[in-house]
């Protein structure tokens, strides 16, 4: 990881806005799991949810290196 500015939609580029929409996203994943499977808790949507930005974080800073 370099920190470079890079240009929007580049492979491995992270930014704040990139960012939320990830987690909005991810929270989007929560909500539909948790509407076609109403026995998942709290906690595990809130893991779903953790599981998904991270895994998306994880992905760009493949991209980088790849």
């Amino acid at each position: 990881m370099t920190f470079k500015k890079v240009t929007p939609g580049f492979n491995g580029g992270i930014s704040l806005l990139g960012c939320v929409y990830s987690f909005i996203g991810a929270i989007i994943i929560g909500i539909i799991a948790k509407y076609y499977s109403p026995d998942i808790d709290y906690i595990q949507e809130l893991i779903i949810v953790c599981y998904g930005y991270v895994g998306s974080i994880i992905d760009s800073i493949m991209g980088s290196l790849l």
